[in-house]
């Protein structure tokens, strides 16, 4: 089963903090993490780690952190291939503040160049892919020429030219924020409006199965009824790729053939138990861990 994932590469540094974080002040961390991040490459990062066959489409630069994370690829074994390393291109970096008191963290990125095409040469061989809505022209190549593969598509952008390609996606996965930006319906009480948020997003993705992620609160989606998939009670630290170590998990078991309430129980495990430690490379849940684990709530 080969597995493509397309998305950004990001440096991360996380600083681990208790409290509030002012402006204009000073705050020591409790702990700190420089690691591998962005979408694309939490993907494949936690796809590897479960021992998938797994490409990576992205870009990363001539640099230092385009080194490291192109280090950090090869020793848990993503293939490289398709990776852009381009000379007059900065790696991306995001500086990460998670607050240890409350689960929250505030991240600040650096400016990111729009890039709609990647020099890559794009194969015919994926079976299934998963996207974030990077590099809009590559993306487009890479499912024109996998017509037969299974999409999983991260949509995280309101966007007229990302909304027609998630279209094309068998599976369409967003965020509470999404669903309430793309609508305009209040989420803040999942109990009173999800269900007719829901249905507005299927008038638009009509021919894709979409599930709504829900943070502590679980996944929501619809087969034969609504079913809202809880998650599990953790000491949550720090949720930066918590959402894309939900996708990858979701990609692994759908290859296995899970039934869909099983996937999102699986997947809403693997992200709540990610969010207990520090940085995204860290952070990736050993798989007999998400399997073994039987406290749902």
């Amino acid at each position: 089963m080969k597995f493509i994932c397309m998305g950004s590469s990001v440096y991360d540094m996380t600083f681990v903090v208790d409290g509030e974080f002012r402006e204009d002040g000073k705050k020591r961390a409790k702990d700190y993490v420089e690691c591998g991040g962005g979408n694309g490459a939490n993907y494949a990062y936690t796809l590897a780690s479960w021992e998938n066959d797994v490409d990576l489409i992205s870009i990363v630069g001539n640099d230092l952190f385009g080194e490291a994370l192109l280090k950090e690829y090869s020793e848990i074994g993503i293939n490289k291939d398709l990776i852009e390393v381009r000379d007059n291109f900065t790696t991306p970096k995001s500086v990460i503040i998670s607050n240890r008191n409350n689960s929250t963290r505030t991240i600040v990125t650096t400016s990111r160049e729009v890039i709609r095409k990647l020099d890559v040469q794009i194969k015919d061989n994926g079976n299934i892919i998963l996207l974030d809505g990077n590099y809009i022209d590559t993306a487009k190549e890479l499912l024109d020429k996998n017509r037969n593969a299974t999409i999983i598509f991260d949509i995280e952008r309101n966007d007229p030219e990302i909304i027609e390609l998630a279209k094309r996606a068998n599976y369409i996965i967003c965020s509470k924020d999404f669903a309430e930006e793309f609508t305009g319906i209040d989420l803040s009480n999942i109990n009173d409006n999800l269900v007719s948020c829901y249905d507005k997003l299927s008038e638009c993705f009509s021919n894709s199965q979409l599930i709504i992620t829900l943070g502590k609160d679980g996944a929501f989606t619809k087969t034969t009824s609504y079913k809202l998939i809880k998650s599990i009670k953790v000491n949550a630290i720090d949720t930066t790729g918590s959402g894309d170590v939900f996708h990858a998990a979701f990609a692994h078991f759908l290859s296995k053939g899970y039934d869909l309430e099983s996937i999102l129980k699986y997947s809403s495990i693997a992200a709540a138990l990610s969010t207990t430690k520090v940085g995204c490379r860290n952070k990736v849940p050993k798989l007999e861990e998400v399997l073994n684990y039987n406290d749902i709530i």
